[in-house]
């Protein structure tokens, strides 16, 4: 499905998605918006706003990056973990 969307935005269509998966937004997104809550909203560049700090705090997790190479290509995923 991520490969479906990341092909339609190449051809220049508007691709609008909702994940509650951060890897799949840093993926495909070229803007994201996280929602804590109803007053407090943030939107910017996915890379940018998708942060360790920020999913901690939207998941109540301890987040943490890691580069994973697949032998193509290098992708950055989150990692989590519930205390």
């Amino acid at each position: 499905m991520l490969h479906l969307l990341r092909g339609l935005a190449a051809e220049g269509r508007a691709v609008v998605m909702t994940t509650h998966h951060p890897d799949h937004a840093i993926e495909i997104a070229d803007s994201a918006m996280l929602m804590f809550g109803g007053a407090d909203v943030r939107s910017g560049p996915a890379g940018d706003l998708l942060t360790d700090a920020a999913v901690g705090e939207l998941y109540g997790v301890r987040a943490h990056s890691l580069a994973v190479d697949d032998g193509a290509t290098t992708r950055r995923v989150i990692v989590t973990r519930f205390d």
